[in-house]
């Protein structure tokens, strides 16, 4: 009994400073393989938005180096006004959408410091469709303007965990994207017309502050 005793405090002695260096061995970040997060932007007024998107940016960890992120963005809105000269009335109508949706390929070069670095690449694609009217007495005009989009984009940045399920970043964007725009105008009095042209932008969406949560 008492050799027994003895053996069990000595596995217990042997076993104690393994434990305490395997929690201390426990990475303190979550970047995993299958973790997942949803990021935020921070804003200049300290609000929190999408981080690539306006509606939703989820990242997805595949390995502790590599991740997936995707992104959607949306914006609209309608707009009526009545202007009033004399007799006449001119009434003014507009509305719209933009829709964007990107996916880019994550790395990270150093996983294991405090201090993360990465950055990042893929595809995107979006459209937007607005119409304008303008009406008075004598004519009525429909402005109605198609956008398709598609092109790519790129990052780099860091990213600091101040917990292990939540971390802060801070990362440099930039984009190129192909531009074709359909805009057909319409007339009661006739003459519609109708314009077709291309473009390509390229350039850098400058420098964001966002925050991740991970589960």
């Amino acid at each position: 009994m008492a050799k027994k005793l003895l053996f069990t405090l000595f596995l217990c002695l042997l076993l104690v400073p393994l434990g305490i260096q395997a929690q201390e061995a426990e990475p303190n970040h979550s970047l995993q393989s299958g973790a997942r997060a949803l990021q935020f932007q921070i804003t200049d007024d300290v609000n929190l938005e999408s981080f690539s998107g306006t509606i939703l940016s989820f990242k997805w960890q595949r390995t502790n180096r590599k991740a997936y992120r995707a992104g959607l963005s949306l914006n609209g809105g309608y707009l009526t006004n009545t202007q009033e000269s004399g007799a006449d009335e001119l009434n003014n109508s507009q509305g719209g959408f933009d829709l964007l949706l990107n996916f880019s390929w994550m790395n990270y070069i150093n996983p294991q410091d405090d201090v993360k670095f990465y950055y990042g690449f893929g595809p995107q694609v979006g459209g937007g469709y607005s119409q304008r009217t303008v009406e008075d007495s004598f004519d009525e005009e429909k402005v109605k303007r198609m956008v398709l989009s598609v092109g790519g984009l790129g990052y780099a940045g860091v990213e600091w965990f101040f917990q292990k399920s939540m971390s802060i970043h801070a990362e440099y964007q930039g984009s190129a994207r192909y531009l074709h725009i359909n805009q057909n105008i319409e007339r009661d009095q006739g003459s519609d017309n109708e314009e077709t042209s291309r473009g390509f932008h390229l350039g850098g969406d400058g420098v964001v502050f966002g925050i991740s949560v991970y589960f």
